[in-house]
């Protein structure tokens, strides 16, 4: 079908003075411009005789009038004497539905108080974001010729043409301002230039709002607050539980390695009673030897046994003092035995009781180590010469609790 035609079942072709081609169809009857190739329809409303015509049923008479015949009579008319309409109509908001229902206005949740023809501002809940707005133009010659524009500013981008639609519904709209703005036109397709506007304003949900989101950010500052606060305690925590566990395995450490040291002192204890055993066996056996072989003379039994005694225990020289109690009044040390001392120490190869480091030795019945012996009070000889000793031991010789050397 030609765009703009109704039918393109065509019955009848007329042309005017002024070159308009006068169609008739099936569906009514045409005017066509072959310049701007406009196309005006007239129906049944408009007072032809009806929408079907007859197959080359036209024809113009002498005055200029046309007649095209039709199935229930003849529709003359002279196209000079065709009027338009040059009156402006007016359009009117007739209703306003959500969700497919009117709205009573003043109602109990109603948006609106007053009719809707009569109100400026409608301010919508969320659950209200789907609502239909009905309109009129209040051109009554050819109704169902008024043609409609409308255009939701916010959300349609150009003027939609409704045709004769006289409603519009928007759905799901998103939360903000809008302004609807509407357009009508006369049966003639006059429209009126200056649209009618109706303000809506359309509330987010609670869960969307300015106040909900100031919550949301400060819901999630504080969960992050709380997040690092927990990791900080958590990280103390661990912390704390790492310096434990370091310190327990450094205490479990010192333990075993005092475990180790005592074990090892237990070791060395034991190598040290070993050895002192093996040494103390060894000058036994040793002294027992030389003992047998030289009981028959003390002095060289007295010298045999020291002189074993400094090369056993790796010394310099030494020497056994025994008691000379002769004279009970006066107890002498003598040195009955000597090994690498001077002959000319003679002066000091004989001590009273309680004289020098050996009659103290004699007297306190103790131990005595000495490590600063002056010069010349003991002197070692040897074939390479002779030397001052400044290290000494006494050692005193008991017997059944008395004290005989």
């Amino acid at each position: 079908m030609q765009e703009g035609l109704t039918s393109d079942a065509l019955m009848g072709i007329l042309k005017d003075h002024e070159n308009n081609l006068w169609i008739s169809s099936t569906r009514g009857l045409m005017k066509f411009n072959p310049v701007t190739e406009a196309i005006e329809v007239y129906d049944k409303s408009q007072g032809i005789q009806g929408s079907e015509f007859k197959y080359n049923s036209q024809i113009i008479l002498n005055d200029g009038r046309m007649m095209f015949g039709g199935v229930n009579g003849l529709t003359v008319f002279h196209p000079d004497s065709i009027r338009y309409s040059s009156i402006v109509p007016r359009v009117v908001f007739t209703d306003f539905k959500i969700y497919d229902k009117s709205v009573v206005p003043g109602a109990k949740h109603s948006p609106i108080r007053k009719h809707i023809n009569f109100t400026d501002y409608i301010k919508l809940n969320p659950r209200q974001s789907a609502f239909t707005i009905e309109f009129a133009s209040l051109d009554f010659n050819t109704p169902t010729k008024n043609r409609f524009m409308y255009k939701l500013e916010g959300f349609d981008e150009d003027w939609i043409d409704a045709g004769n639609r006289t409603f519009v519904t928007y759905t799901n709209l998103d939360a903000g301002k809008y302004t609807f703005l509407l357009k009508g036109s006369n049966s003639d397709g006059l429209f009126n230039e200056n649209p009618r506007k109706l303000e809506f304003r359309i509330f987010p949900p609670w869960y969307a709002t300015k106040l909900a989101v100031i919550l949301y950010v400060l819901s999630a500052a504080g969960l992050i607050w709380f997040y690092i606060k927990q990791r900080e305690k958590q990280s103390k925590k661990d912390k704390l539980i790492l310096e434990q566990k370091i310190e327990e395995a450094q205490a479990e450490l010192k333990s075993k390695a005092r475990e180790l040291e005592r074990q090892q002192e237990e070791l060395r204890k034991r190598d040290e009673e070993e050895k002192d055993s093996k040494y103390y066996t060894e000058g036994i056996a040793l002294l027992s030897d030389i003992i047998a072989k030289k009981r028959r003379n003390l002095g060289d039994l007295a010298t045999g046994i020291i002189s074993e005694l400094v090369r056993y225990t790796d010394a310099s020289a030494g020497a056994i003092f025994t008691v000379d109690d002769t004279d009970p009044q006066h107890i002498v040390l003598r040195a009955t035995g000597e090994f690498c001392l001077s002959s000319d120490q003679e002066k000091n190869l004989i001590f009273e009781a309680g004289e020098g480091n050996i009659g103290t030795c004699y007297i306190e019945k103790q131990t005595l180590k000495v490590d600063n012996l002056p010069d010349g009070y003991i002197i070692l000889r040897s074939g390479l010469g002779s030397v001052s000793l400044h290290h000494a031991l006494y050692v005193p010789i008991i017997q059944d609790n008395l004290c005989v050397g």
